[in-house]
């Protein structure tokens, strides 16, 4: 994109170019007719494209010519439902979720796309796309979704063959373009339960490969392979080579050419830590692969297919057991219900007493201690009794049998009746035996709830009758605990992720840098707040190391404090200089550590220092400045009260002069510190009224020429047509003063200062020119900044506060005017006070 085109975008958008290139969203600005006006190369991306110019040289309809554009339902969109021409047609920001279906891939994308009518100096009206890829929380949305339904089709029903048919219905084409179940038989066989694929044609060769080449007999068939191993199979690329060593014969690859896979993997059927079954699942025409994360979410639905085929068969081997099943159903809805993990097992023990149980505990562990967060009595007189008991258990010295079998070896415990020895580990972990008689449990099972080797807490169910509980007590109680593992792990790793996406969410909008770093000192985080800070973008420092990234880094890491606590405040931070790409920056940074490396957080202070480095030398500058007047006064009033020393009538009179003029330059430098002030605290207003522009700018000279140097030359002119007109005269007398004087000051060898006056359409412009010493291009915009002064070398020597130009600038600002100096080195220069007619 030329020069003239980022100016023609900044013009139009009201954003530079460069900051929108920068951003990491795809950004484009398109035109009523919708036509691209430029892109970044984030945006291009999006679309297919290398970079934006590739983007911005292809022609529109041929780049929509390769999507299919659908909308959050995947019904199909127009160009004119796009937001962009929304914007535009309706003049205000519009936002949606769109689809792109590449046709040559059948691969979809997601995006979510906000758009903004901005209107240009020009008055076109363009619209600005945001647009930021959402794919990839678009499909874990929808494998989760999946996972849901899949879980509340499972305990729903105890139709096996329903159930596990509608989940295959489910996996096509949601997941996969084909999906097959097999279970295994108890000799040792695969039995074909479900065979599902998007294409009808297709699914009948796929019914013939079945048909004629069975998994039972070929030990190298995938399903077989699996079957046997226990173990996932993942074929990410199914390409002819690897369709020949899986083919039979001839007719056998044929066949499967038909098929046209593309990728495949077949995952096992666990149950109770042992194959019950595959899921083979592919793609076909779709032209989609699986990757490594798609295996662990096909081990999440076939561990739910599992617990489907489970629970069916139980249901088939325990029909006198209807209502515990049915009892598994119901907790399994409670589970599919919430994520709140309290309001869950608190209900549970609610469906547990009296169906099973006359009393329920439920504890969660947290830091080695059983915590009760659920209980419940079919006698609501022992239920209050229950109240009464201890919330909180853990070993008091050497762990009882109880607690290692249960809580440390993750295994069930049967206690069809009370013995003593398990009356001695309850009474180790707390418990008082005195109230557990009273509620009067005479039959028991603990059961921990596990979840990926880890146990979560534990299940009790107590029985008043002894010798009430059995082994097949004990296995529904484990089934219990495991469905009720699984909400509790599913609540825990969404609190996690919500934490986490919160965490990120403030991190995006937080003002401070905060980066991450390992062990290693590689970049895992790095915050929008930290790219601005330092200028470097996230992709180019986050998973290098940051030394590579910023050189001097080692220096200022030994410099950084860092505190092992994330609480009680943590280390003060350092305040240090750091160069990056050839500019310094000052920060205070302070660290924390964890367990995998340090999290900085840092503030930019550059400013701060350059202020605090202002004010120093202003104060400086003003002693100073102060001290030459006093001291000339204080020398001459100490010579005129001297009696020894005899003075001439013209030599007091001298003296008084030097009194008098010294006064006034003090007063002017207290009246410019105070003025200052007042400017900085919002407290200087313009009062309009007629004055003659010519009858200010005259005033002004003759009050110069009273103190005028020797070798300067004053002289006015204004234009013919300069008229009175609406000002604040004493504000633009104040201003004009100024800036003559610093002409006159800037000018040592003597010279022309002119002031000049002119009308420039709706707008009166005063001209103060001199032939001194000039002013480098470098400091036009900082001369106009508080205390700051030229560089002594520059300015020969010549003084000052550095806050006359600093008020000039305030004052012409609240006229709503502008100022700016012409100059350079040697050539003089020539300040402009432009102000509109009023």
């Amino acid at each position: 994109m030329s020069v003239d085109e980022d100016e023609q975008l900044e013009a139009t958008s009201g954003f530079p170019a460069a900051i929108l290139a920068a951003v990491e969203d795809g950004i484009t600005v398109q035109d009523a007719e919708g036509r691209l006006l430029w892109a970044n190369d984030a945006a291009a991306r999006l679309i297919g494209f290398e970079s934006a110019p590739d983007f911005l040289a292809a022609d529109v309809t041929d780049v929509l010519s390769r999507f299919e554009l659908l909308d959050e339902q995947r019904r199909p969109l127009t160009p004119e439902q796009l937001p962009g021409r929304l914007a535009l047609l309706e003049g205000r920001g519009q936002e949606r979720i769109v689809c792109y279906r590449i046709l040559a891939t059948a691969e979809e994308r997601w995006s979510s796309i906000r758009a903004l009518p901005v209107e240009g100096e020009d008055g076109r009206v363009v619209a600005v796309n945001v647009i930021r890829d959402i794919t990839e929380q678009r499909r874990a949305a929808e494998q989760i979704r999946l996972l849901a339904d899949a879980s509340e089709l499972l305990v729903s029903s105890l139709d096996f063959e329903l159930t596990i048919g509608a989940i295959g219905g489910m996996l096509v084409p949601t997941f996969a373009d084909y999906a097959l179940i097999d279970l295994l038989r108890p000799d040792g066989s695969l039995e074909q339960v479900v065979l599902r694929h998007v294409d009808p044609e297709r699914e009948a060769v796929l019914r013939e490969i079945r048909a004629r080449y069975p998994p039972d007999g070929n030990p190298d068939h995938p399903a077989s392979v699996v079957a046997a191993s226990g173990a996932p199979l993942l074929i990410e690329t199914a390409d002819d080579p690897e369709l020949r060593r899986a083919a039979r014969d001839d007719e056998h690859l044929a066949l499967y050419r038909r098929l046209e896979p593309s990728s495949y993997l077949v995952v096992p059927l666990m149950a109770r830590s042992r194959t019950i079954g595959t899921l083979s699942l592919g793609m076909g025409e779709s032209h989609r692969r699986y990757h490594d994360a798609d295996v662990a979410f096909a081990q999440e639905v076939a561990g739910r297919i599992a617990l489907g085929v489970e629970n069916s068969r139980l249901y088939a081997e325990a029909g006198h057991s209807l209502d515990r099943l049915r009892l598994l159903s119901e907790a399994g809805e409670l589970f599919a219900s919430s994520f709140d993990r309290d309001r869950i097992l608190a209900r549970v023990s609610r469906v547990v007493v009296p169906r099973i149980a006359d009393a329920c505990n439920i504890y969660l562990l947290e830091d080695g201690v059983l915590r009760r967060v659920a209980h419940a009595h079919a006698d609501p007189g022992l239920e209050r009794l229950m109240d009464e008991m201890t919330g909180s258990y853990m070993p008091n010295g050497d762990a009882p049998a109880l607690w290692q079998q249960v809580v440390v070896e993750g295994e069930g415990m049967l206690a069809s009746t009370l013995t003593p020895e398990l009356g001695a580990d309850l009474a180790g972990l707390g418990l008082d035996l005195e109230l557990f008689e009273r509620v009067g449990s005479r039959s028991m099972m603990f059961v921990p709830f596990v979840s990926r080797g880890e146990v979560l807490g534990v299940l009790t169910l107590g029985s008043s009758e002894p010798g009430h509980y059995d082994e097949t007590d004990l296995e529904l109680a484990r089934e219990l605990a495991r469905r009720a593992s699984a909400a509790l792990d599913n609540a825990r790793l969404l609190a996690d992720l919500e934490q986490r996406a919160e965490t990120a969410r403030a991190l995006e909008f937080v003002a401070d840098g905060v980066f991450l770093l390992d062990d290693g000192g590689v970049v895992r985080l790095w915050n929008p707040a930290a790219e601005g800070i330092t200028g470097l973008r996230g992709a180019e420092v986050v998973g290098r190391r940051l030394e590579d990234a910023i050189p001097g880094w080692g220096d200022v890491e030994r410099l950084v404090p860092v505190t092992e606590s994330r609480h009680g405040g943590g280390a003060r931070a350092e305040t240090v200089p750091i160069e990056i790409r050839g500019r310094e920056l000052w920060l205070s940074i302070s660290g924390v550590a964890f367990g995998d490396g340090i999290v900085y957080a840092c503030r930019d202070v550059t400013e701060e220092r350059a202020v605090e480095r202002l004010k120093s030398d202003f104060v400086s500058t003003v002693s100073h400045e102060l001290r030459t007047p006093l001291a000339a006064i204080y020398g001459a009033a100490m010579t005129l009260k001297r009696e020894d020393v005899p003075l001439s009538l013209d030599q007091r009179d001298g003296m008084l002069g030097v009194v008098a003029s010294e006064s006034e330059r003090l007063a002017r430098i207290v009246n410019d510190i105070l003025l200052a002030s007042r400017l900085d605290s919002g407290v200087v207003g313009v009062s309009l009224e007629h004055a003659d522009p010519v009858e200010v700018a005259q005033a002004v000279l003759a009050a110069a020429e009273a103190h005028l140097p020797e070798g300067i030359r004053l002289s006015l002119r204004a234009a013919e047509d300069i008229a009175p007109v609406r000002i604040d005269a004493d504000k633009v007398r104040q201003v004009l003063v100024n800036l003559v004087e610093n002409a006159i000051k800037y000018s040592p060898d003597g010279g022309a200062v002119s002031l000049e006056l002119e009308r420039s359409r709706d707008r009166l412009r005063f001209l103060v020119r001199d032939e001194g010493l000039g002013i480098p291009a470098s400091e036009f915009g900082r001369i106009f900044e508080k205390f700051y002064r030229l560089d002594p070398d520059l300015a020969r020597g010549v003084g000052g506060t550095g806050l006359g130009l600093y008020i000039c600038r305030e004052i012409v600002r609240r006229m709503d005017g502008r100022i700016w100096v012409e100059s350079a080195p040697g050539s003089g220069s020539t300040f402009v006070v432009e102000l509109p007619l009023v």
